[in-house]
């Protein structure tokens, strides 16, 4: 990966380019990539599609080093290749699943094509992306997400999820009235008693705090998470 973790780039051999975004990825959430650098001489270009599983909680040395066949044959991952000539380095391709399960794409605004069908939609997704045979290098531009309240832009996290890199500032807050009262939005128990940096007040500590470490951005609006102010006082 290139500083900033937008890019990234695979030497050497055609495989064990495999990649995973940095935060789950709605329903019909866009995901659009651009294609830096293609070489000749290898078979095969770009795969893509999702996981159920968390990449955080991943051992990369468990990866195998395609993501089809073998990744792919795995429960919980699901990947397809894109054809070469849609792979061409200049390519800006834009994909995302749908609530049947099929994961579509388009290439340079054109037409919309079927990659693959049987994702399990009812579970939390992540995208996945293989820099594999003659895609050498790959662009992560954002996504897009369409909703009764607009379209909503966002762009990969700039930093990695590392706390000794990019610590989360913890300050106490003596007025209590933007918690206690609602209850936590992710485990639907606690209740709130954090605001973040965006303004969103809804996570308990705990929740909050994974959230951070294995997302990075507010469950709510999506902006990146760099500080978590504690509605109570400290001994609370």
């Amino acid at each position: 990966m290139h500083p900033g973790h937008h890019r990234a780039e695979r030497r050497d051999t055609f495989s064990d380019g495999l990649l995973f975004t940095s935060r789950p990825v709605a329903l019909m959430e866009r995901v659009t990539l651009r294609v830096e650098e293609c070489v000749e001489y290898w078979r095969g270009a770009l795969r893509l599609g999702f996981t159920t599983h968390c990449p955080s909680h991943m051992n990369p040395d468990s990866l195998p080093p395609y993501a089809c066949p073998d990744l792919e044959a795995q429960s919980g991952f699901w990947a397809g290749a894109i054809p070469e000539e849609c792979a061409r380095q200049g390519s800006r391709i834009t994909y995302w699943v749908n609530g049947k399960g099929e994961v579509l794409y388009r290439v340079n605004g054109g037409e919309t094509f079927l990659l693959l069908r049987g994702v399990n939609v009812s579970r939390t997704l992540w995208g996945l992306m293989d820099v594999y045979g003659q895609t050498r290098s790959l662009q992560i531009l954002g996504s897009k997400k369409s909703s009764a309240f607009g379209t909503q832009a966002s762009c990969p996290r700039h930093a990695p999820f590392n706390r000794r890199d990019t610590p989360v500032n913890l300050h106490f807050r003596a007025d209590p009235q933007t918690g206690g009262d609602e209850v936590c939005v992710v485990c639907l128990s606690s209740p709130v008693n954090t605001v973040l940096a965006c303004g969103h007040a809804c996570m308990c500590v705990p929740c909050a705090d994974s959230v951070w470490d294995r997302i990075g951005t507010c469950p709510i609006c999506r902006k990146l998470i760099v500080e978590i102010t504690l509605t109570g006082s400290k001994s609370e």
